[in-house]
């Protein structure tokens, strides 16, 4: 059964507290301020042992209880480390805090990623792992939101530890770093906090996470346009390929596909195959996080077509490793299409006209991807991204779909083993692409403008993503219905492709 959900943030306080036992934390934090006022919220009250970690040129000691080490440096974090547990006896949580002090560290999560590699190249297992990061406005806290990909995806990495990431408006008219306000804010979730995704919003709103399922509303089509000109990004391969040749067969569109590669004869003969299903193609060569080849991709299709109706962010990289055996570099070029890719294509789109753009998103910036992390990080921007477009304003209509894994030729799952074992202990199963592009034309429609697609087995699906299995069976997301107005073929054969 095909089930349709939404993300939401909830209020919810804080659970029981447990004072007096004793922690051993490390803070990563080179504020001084910052080290004053934790040290003596925590070693005040309890019997706790906190040490710092700050930013320098490379590993040293700089006091009894505060190193230094060089950002990106994962000899220096694993050294730093496994000094912190000769020192203490052990680790039993991390606070990372360098996010909140510089917003370069949330723009950019490289120090993370070398925070993770450090403890797993140090075999240090923290019961908890707390990343902190700081917004002002509403496209900060899109980067600051991105970062909630990592809380999903560590449980194999981190096997053990509990990470949650902590996403707290910046407190107006204060200079710096609220050290108070983040020492209360961190104590109450080491000591009573149980979510992986927590919101501070205005004064004293602590909001969670929650999955819920939700219907769809009926009579909703006539979005897309017979002979309309759509952009996507992504065109040749994996969902571009998908829904480009639907919108050919369906809707004798007319194409720009954008893509990585020059024009060589395979595009070529993938051209010609469109054209014979009815579309008329323009393909451009162009980097996705490069706003003036877009713009130029845009202007492409104006001067062939006379105008874009709509366009459909696919273009994406697969994460093939885990986050502790990758290196930076890796985890960047994962991340670059979504982020990048979505601020260069939002200004390549300005002063346009279009009915909408759809951010193809993927089901593991909710429930995790397979421990790379920069999957589900990407993927979990677009999603903060269209909800501030839409309330910013931006051209046409921002939408945005976290599809399931699909059954198609185009991407290979990087584990197609693990893939399997995923999809059947969650009781889900891969998306065929008649499903998912008789959906896709409803969701634009919807009025709301974020969706999870899952779909299988509703019971099961609903456990693993938190839900009260009653609200599927009885039709809450439209159930059998749905999956009912859609033709489902018996599959090709192909290989396994994930969204985006």
């Amino acid at each position: 059964m095909l089930m349709t959900f939404e993300e939401v943030w909830e209020s919810e306080g804080v659970g029981d507290f447990v004072v007096g036992v004793g922690k051993r934390v490390v803070v990563f934090s080179s504020d001084p301020v910052v080290e004053g006022v934790l040290r003596g919220e925590f070693e005040g009250r309890g019997d706790w042992s906190v040490v710092f970690v700050g930013v320098g040129d490379g590993f040293e000691r700089v006091s009894e209880r505060c190193f230094r080490v060089g950002v990106g440096d994962v000899g220096d974090v694993a050294a730093c480390f496994s000094a912190v547990e000769e020192l203490l006896g052990g680790v039993d949580c991390v606070v990372y805090l360098w996010g909140v002090e510089d917003r370069a560290h949330v723009v950019d999560a490289s120090g993370l990623v070398c925070v993770i590699q450090g403890l797993s190249r140090a075999g240090v297992r923290p019961e908890r792992l707390v990343v902190g990061a700081e917004f002002g406005d509403g496209l900060e806290r899109c980067y600051a939101e991105s970062l909630i990909g990592f809380s999903r995806s560590l449980r194999m990495p981190l096997a053990g530890t509990f990470v949650s990431v902590v996403c707290r408006e910046r407190v107006a008219g204060v200079v710096g770093v609220d050290a108070s306000g983040w020492a209360g804010v961190l104590w109450d979730e080491l000591n009573g906090g149980g979510a992986d995704a927590v919101l501070y919003e205005g004064v004293g709103s602590r909001q969670v996470c929650r999955v819920r399922p939700v219907g769809l509303d009926e009579d909703c089509g006539g979005v897309l346009r017979r002979g309309g000109t759509y952009l996507i990004t992504g065109g040749m391969g994996g969902l571009g390929k998908i829904f480009s040749d639907w919108l050919a067969a369906e809707y004798g569109a007319n194409l720009v596909l954008v893509g990585r590669g020059e024009l060589d004869d395979r595009r070529r003969a993938r051209v010609q195959e469109l054209e014979l299903a009815g579309a008329s193609v323009v393909y451009v060569s162009a980097d996705v996080g490069d706003a003036a080849a877009l713009r130029a991709a845009v202007e492409q299709g104006k001067a062939r077509f006379g105008g874009i109706d709509g366009v459909i962010h696919a273009a994406g990289l697969e994460s093939r490793r885990s986050v502790v055996d990758k290196d930076v570099g890796e985890f960047h070029r994962v991340v670059r299409p979504k982020v990048a890719g979505t601020l260069a294509l939002d200004e390549a789109l300005s002063g346009e006209s279009v009915d909408f753009v759809c951010y193809f998103s993927s089901s593991s910036a909710i429930l995790g991807d397979f421990g790379g992390c920069d999957y589900a990080v990407g993927n979990r921007f677009l999603m903060s991204y269209a909800q501030y477009r839409e309330a910013v304003g931006g051209p046409g209509r921002a939408v945005v779909i976290n599809w399931p894994l699909w059954n198609s030729e185009g991407m290979g799952v990087a584990d197609a083993d693990a893939a399997a074992f995923y999809l059947k202990s969650s009781g889900q199963r891969f998306l065929e692409a008649a499903e998912g592009t008789a959906l896709f034309e409803r969701l634009l429609g919807q009025s709301r403008g974020g969706h999870l697609v899952l779909v299988g087995e509703p019971a099961k699906v609903a456990r693993f993503v938190g839900v009260d299995p009653a609200e599927i069976e009885v039709g809450v997301c439209g159930g059998a219905d749905d999956a009912a107005q859609v033709s489902v073929s018996e599959g090709d054969g192909g290989r396994v492709a994930g969204p985006g």
